[in-house]
């Protein structure tokens, strides 16, 4: 699994199990200037590839404190704040 903000940011994760909850930190110093959009792609159990695109950050710079993503048998949610 594997959350970016561009080509240059990404945190990867190993095997997340159902119902556990994984904290990190997305350092975005090495963040190309500009506006953009967070990727999340994960691959389910069945070994389908999927990616979700959500929130903004501007000037290479994020508006937000806090991410959260729960990837559903059917959706993908994912919050954001700035606390």
């Amino acid at each position: 699994m594997t959350f970016s903000s561009d080509v240059n940011t990404n945190l990867e994760f190993d095997k997340i199990k159902p119902n556990e909850t994984v904290k990190k930190f997305l350092d975005m110093t090495n963040n190309q200037n500009g506006d953009g959009a967070y990727l999340l792609r994960f691959e389910r159990e069945n070994g389908k590839t999927e990616q979700t695109v959500g929130g903004y950050y501007t000037n290479g710079m994020s508006l937000d404190r806090k991410v959260w993503c729960e990837i559903k048998n059917d959706t993908v949610i994912m919050k954001f704040s700035g606390f």
